[in-house]
């Protein structure tokens, strides 16, 4: 496993697939990114996860913010759809599916 900081804390990723795909580093690039992005704009988020570097802030609650935030994550949804599974890992297929879940569910939520 690999680590990187961030607000003090260590991000880690899974060690790689036994089978790797050519794919899997930018999938979990992609969902690294959408992670980062949102405990930044979301810093009460970034506490409930033990993440203390942002406890003095609170989010911008404004429409506009939140517009943003879906379109950044309809983006991000059309990045992750763009990786052939095929070129991935089973491991990073299985967190592929599990990301388009999740993030298809917030732009729906929002």
């Amino acid at each position: 496993m690999t680590a990187r900081s961030f607000g003090g804390v260590e991000l880690t990723r899974a060690a790689p697939a036994r089978a790797p795909g050519p794919l899997d580093d930018r999938l979990y690039d992609l969902v690294e990114s959408r992670f980062r992005r949102v405990i930044e704009s979301e810093p009460t988020y970034a506490t409930q996860l033990g993440i203390h570097a942002w406890d003095h802030e609170l989010p911008d609650p404004s429409r506009e913010r939140v517009l943003a935030d879906i379109e950044r994550d309809r983006a991000h949804v059309a990045a992750i759809e763009a990786l052939d599974p095929a070129e991935l890992s089973q491991e990073a297929r299985f967190e592929r599916e599990l990301e388009l879940h999740h993030v298809r569910l917030r732009v729906f939520r929002a």
